[in-house]
């Protein structure tokens, strides 16, 4: 999972701000 964060910066914020509830949702996209 750490490599997609890496590739999308923006999803570990948005990952961050929903305390991780769109994760699941994130990797999806």
């Amino acid at each position: 999972m750490a490599t997609v964060l890496l590739q999308f910066p923006n999803l570990s914020v948005c990952v961050q701000e929903q305390k991780g509830d769109k994760m699941h949702s994130g990797q999806a996209l």
